[in-house]
């Protein structure tokens, strides 16, 4: 999957405060570990950083979803979760929430 640039799961991070970066960076690998170690076939297999917006790409929809439900656990904002109806893709989107 790696190689033929495949994934199932993407999660797009946008609006990231840089007071919460490296904790929330933290937490995505903590979950991808945890993942991993349950089930080799889940992972991490793509991570770009463009600064207040992360994309993630996992090899199973699942990961990514699990992923972004425990950022919105964690640092609330809004999760926005949809499903490809061809693929068995999963497209999940945080936004942090606006400062007051």
């Amino acid at each position: 999957m790696i190689q033929d640039k495949q994934y199932e799961g993407e999660l797009v991070l946008e609006n990231i405060p840089e007071d919460k970066k490296k904790e929330i960076t933290n937490l995505i690998w903590n979950v991808g570990e945890r993942a991993f170690e349950r089930d080799p076939m889940d992972r991490i297999i793509g991570f770009e950083d463009k600064g207040n917006v992360i994309r993630i790409l996992t090899s199973e929809n699942q990961l990514a979803l699990s992923i972004g439900k425990q950022i919105k656990r964690a640092f609330r904002g809004k999760l926005d979760i949809k499903w490809s109806h061809k693929e068995s893709t999963s497209r999940v989107k945080w936004s942090a929430p606006n400062p007051k």
